[in-house]
């Protein structure tokens, strides 16, 4: 029917049989549900994060098979639970909320469908007419519809939080599960209410206040405006040099501005003596005696030593002057035997370059053409399902008795343990013949075609004494 193999049956119930398959062509897990039942016909258009992905519905007249995505990580949840309560109730939720929007019913929602890691939550089975009989996670006499998976998800919850929810969670889930369908909330307000719960329960953060225009404006103003009687202190050059300063000098005065044409800098040769002298500063009739000056260390020298003069010259214009190798090295004359020397060998060059393109064409050229003379056979995968009987057994070795020319599983080889039914997989058309072996006991050689059969049956006969 499609190209997904069944591996081991899960569940034969509720007219559904669930399988585990695998995915020949990527070699990935699926879910297999097979019925007799017709499906939605927007059930392909169904995604959601926390519903299994639907990978394919195919149906043969008779058998409909729906295939979804399967992690072997996630597994069915039970109480007590391992995972946040916060992420059970929402995960879950939006899957109910997903689903409704399709108008896709489940019928069939119990714990067992929840499937989770740590951090992720799906439920299962969602468009599959479930054939379910009336149990505590249905409402009795209620048709399927998204009010009755509401409830369904409702007594599931209760069933694995087992009274551990906050009073507000208790309240919307009870809401649920009421007899009325009418008195239930729907699919996507049950989403919404645990949103805003779940919101309006966490902490407030420095981030999420907010300040009023008004108090922001008051505040921002006595940080700023300081009044006209704010006084400026005077700031030493020195940061080595600590002031001490009376409170005279605190004013409302405020420094006066730089001059626009400041006295000129003196350069001289003459030491500076009174870097050692005693500074004093006067304001407002009021003397500040300062310590005296460290000796700083040895800084940038402002003066030049006696005798020493600046050079002078046009040395931006030198520079433009200045010719580079490469203005030397164009200017040769064009008559030149030198410039005809270089472009004999510009020549030459561009010829060994292009003898060297041409060989290594020809070369691959010729390489192709052995290729396609003598082709080899590509490898391909056949998938045979072998069934070993009677299925109770412990796991068979099935093992290689003969295989086709050129196979590189050659007789002797076991392929792999089997247990009841499972998928193995072949390199070759042709005859094969396989045997199954368990301990003492062996089976009859089974001998099969490929690519016709695809289904043996190994019979193990009970060792005699």
């Amino acid at each position: 029917m499609s190209r997904y193999h069944r591996k081991k049956i899960i569940s034969k119930e509720a007219g559904v049989s669930t399988y585990k398959g695998l995915d020949p062509l990527t070699g990935l897990a699926v879910y297999i549900y097979e019925f007799n039942n017709k499906v939605s016909p927007y059930l392909d258009r169904l995604e959601s994060e926390n519903i299994s992905g639907i990978l394919g519905v195919y149906n043969d007249g008779e058998t409909t098979q729906v295939v979804t995505a399967f992690s072997k990580g996630y597994q069915s949840l039970k109480s007590p639970l391992r995972i946040d309560s916060n992420l059970l109730l929402l995960d879950s939720a939006r899957a109910l909320r997903d689903a409704a929007r399709l108008n896709i019913v489940h019928g069939d929602i119990r714990p067992e469908r929840f499937l989770a890691t740590n951090r992720h939550l799906v439920i299962e089975g969602f468009g599959i007419p479930w054939q379910a009989k009336t149990s505590n996670y249905r409402p009795n006499a209620e048709a399927p519809s998204p009010q009755a998976d509401v409830y369904a998800w409702g007594r599931s919850i209760l069933e694995l939080t087992n009274g551990t929810l906050k009073i507000d969670f208790e309240k919307l889930i009870n809401s649920c599960v009421a007899a009325q369908a009418s008195s239930r909330p729907s699919a996507k307000k049950l989403y919404n209410s645990l949103l805003e719960i779940i919101e309006s329960s966490k902490k407030p953060t420095l981030d999420s206040l907010e300040l009023s225009p008004t108090v922001a404006g008051t505040i921002e103003e006595q940080e700023t405006n300081f009044g006209e009687d704010a006084g400026y202190l005077p700031i030493s050059r020195d940061d080595d040099i600590r002031t001490k300063a009376t409170p005279e000098l605190i004013t409302s005065q405020k420094p006066k501005p730089i001059s626009n044409n400041p006295a000129p800098m003196q350069f001289g040769n003459k030491p500076r003596s009174e870097a050692y002298n005693t500074q004093t500063t006067t304001k407002s009739n009021s003397e500040v005696t300062r310590e005296p000056r460290m000796p700083k260390k040895a800084r940038f020298v402002r003066d030049l030593p006696p005798g020493t003069t600046y050079k002078k010259g046009d040395s931006f214009n030198k520079s433009k002057s200045r010719k580079s190798f490469l203005d030397e090295f164009d200017e040769i004359d064009d008559d030149s035997d030198n410039q005809k020397i270089r472009n004999r060998g510009r020549i030459f060059a561009l010829l060994v370059i292009f003898i060297a393109a041409a060989s290594l064409g020809a070369f691959a050229l010729l390489r192709q053409g052995s290729l396609i003379d003598n082709p080899t056979a590509a490898v391909q995968h056949y998938v045979v399902d072998v069934e070993i009987l009677p299925n109770n057994l412990p796991p068979v070795d099935v093992t290689v008795i003969s295989s086709p020319i050129g196979s590189s599983l050659l007789p002797g080889t076991i392929l792999q343990r089997v247990s009841g039914k499972e998928s193995i997989a072949l390199d070759k058309e042709g005859v094969w013949e396989l045997q199954g072996r368990f301990q003492s006991s062996s089976s009859d050689i089974v001998r099969f075609t490929l690519p016709k059969d695809r289904h043996i049956i190994i019979t193990i006969k009970p060792s005699t004494p």
